[in-house]
């Protein structure tokens, strides 16, 4: 009886933490958005990268053999890319 509980306060928390829509409609929280997620592609290794420029923003998307590099206001917002491997 003691586990059940315990896998269904489990099943409640996983449920409740998440992705949902932030106040602009996209996935994720009001805090960030997902630019762009695949299941296969992006780096053979794992890891991350922190882009604080446009610059830095095309050469990624351009190591990805992405084409449409999204508009972001550098001066409030930075981008995190992780990659799984």
């Amino acid at each position: 009886m003691k586990k059940l509980i315990v896998l269904n306060f489990l099943l409640v928390l996983v449920a409740a933490c998440g992705p949902q829509k932030g106040k602009d409609g996209k996935r994720g929280y009001d805090g960030y958005s997902i630019l762009k997620q695949e299941t296969y592609g992006g780096r053979e290794t794992e890891g991350y990268e922190t882009i604080t420029s446009l610059s830095g923003l095309e050469t990624l998307y351009k190591e990805l053999g992405i084409e449409n590099v999204p508009a972001i206001d550098f001066t409030k917002n930075n981008i995190v890319a992780i990659f799984m491997g």
